[in-house]
Parts: C-alpha cells; sequence; structure tokens
C-alpha cells in the first residue's frame, strides 16, 4: 500500500490497525510515474492517494489523471475533509456503498472488494437506472438482486442491502450514500481508454470530484 506525502502518519496506524500490513508512505513529491515505479516493485494491491486538489479548477496536468490513465491497481481516493466524515468509532470500510451497473468490471471490483470483509460492518449495493423499466426488465432486476444477496450471505457472510435509485449516476450514487450514511464508496472502471473514460464520461471520477468521502476505483484487470 502506497501514500501520498500528504498522507498523515495516522493513516499509517489506522491501516496496521486495521489488519493491513507493511503499509509504505511514499516520501517523495507526488509523481505518478514515482508511485507506479513504487506499486510495481513492491507489489502492492492497494494505492492510497490522499488529494488536496481544488476540483473545480484543475491544472492542465493533473497527477491524479495521469495516475488513474496508467494504473492497473486500484486506487483509493481520500478527500483533505475526509477526517471530517467519519465518526471516531468508525474505520474507512464500516459502511461501503458499492455501485454496480452489473457489468464483468462491476463483478471484478465487488471481488476485489471482498478482501475487506472481515472489516465491513454494512454493505449497501446501490444499482442506477436512467432508462424507464418494462416490467420484464424490472422482474429481472429483482432476480439479480435476490441472487446477488444470498451469495453475499452464503458465501461471505455479508447481510448487504440493494437498492434501485433513478436518474443521474453520480448524482444518485450520492444521494445513496447520504441516504444511509456510508464511510467510503466502492465501483469499477474500465480500462479501456486507460482509465480515460472515468474522468471524462464515467460516474467514477465525477463521483470522487464531488464526494467528500474516500473513493475505490478499481480497474478491469486488478488482481
Amino acid at each position: 500500500i502506497i501514500l501520498s506525502p500528504h498522507a498523515s502518519e495516522a493513516w499509517v496506524q489506522a491501516l496496521s490497525g486495521l489488519g493491513i500490513s507493511n503499509p509504505r508512505l511514499n516520501k517523495s513529491k507526488f509523481s505518478p510515474s514515482t508511485i507506479l515505479a513504487a506499486a510495481e516493485r513492491e507489489q502492492v494491491f492497494l494505492i492510497l492517494v490522499y488529494y488536496e486538489q481544488d476540483w473545480e479548477a484543475p491544472p492542465k496536468y493533473s497527477p491524479m489523471k495521469s495516475l488513474l490513465k496508467k494504473t492497473n491497481v486500484p486506487v483509493m481516493i481520500i478527500p483533505a475533509d475526509e477526517k471530517h466524515t467519519r465518526s471516531p468509532d468508525e474505520n474507512i470500510f464500516s459502511h461501503v456503498v458499492f455501485a454496480t451497473d452489473w457489468s464483468q468490471t462491476s463483478e471484478n471490483a465487488f471481488n476485489f472488494l471482498l478482501h475487506f470483509q472481515p472489516i465491513i460492518k454494512e454493505l449497501e449495493i446501490v444499482n442506477v437506472i436512467k432508462d424507464r423499466l418494462t416490467i420484464r426488465t424490472l422482474r429481472q432486476l429483482r432476480l439479480q438482486l435476490e441472487k446477488k444477496r444470498r451469495l453475499c450471505l452464503d458465501e461471505h457472510c455479508l447481510d448487504a442491502e440493494f437498492h434501485v435509485y433513478a436518474g443521474n449516476t453520480d448524482d444518485e450514487i450520492l444521494k445513496c450514500v447520504h441516504d444511509y450514511h456510508a464511510t467510503l464508496i466502492a465501483l469499477g472502471a474500465k480500462r479501456k481508454e486507460g482509465l480515460k473514460e472515468v474522468f471524462r464520461k464515467r460516474a467514477g471520477w465525477r463521483v470522487a470530484k464531488k464526494s467528500h468521502l474516500p473513493v475505490l476505483i478499481v480497474p478491469t484487470g486488478a488482481n
């Protein structure tokens, strides 16, 4: 695990307290190439970036964009004000909202999230729809929800709750986060163009820009 140099030592201690072994703090200036090189050298499974950038006025060169374009390792983006959104007795994985579109990319992201199953206390799985549902589509959606819930209970001992929201994808994900007082947002992202679409058109980038919570983005192909 690599933390950006802006993350406090408290983050290192917090991760160790969650049973995540050997967290490493990159002391050098925040550079995507440096972080990715270190990630490959140390064979990490997750990159954490404590991000203080002003999203509304991004520079011409964005280190975050460059990092997300190139990485095949999941990235957790931690906003600078994140500590104000959790109570002292909650860990970052206490209450997770996982956004799915039922794609293989979402399935891969969910499987990665299961690495943290022992420390996930509550899990909300949200599917955002934009189009009006037919009766047949609604029935299929209900079957998918029931199947996923049984899988979570039987194989992963997670009592997940499922929610269907309608509207703009990123706004509805954030609404779910607000409704259920989550501590973390998790979702998958396609690597079709080096995660290019994550910050151009995809909900993942827009959610990260708007969220005051940590956002875990899992690229397709992540281990």
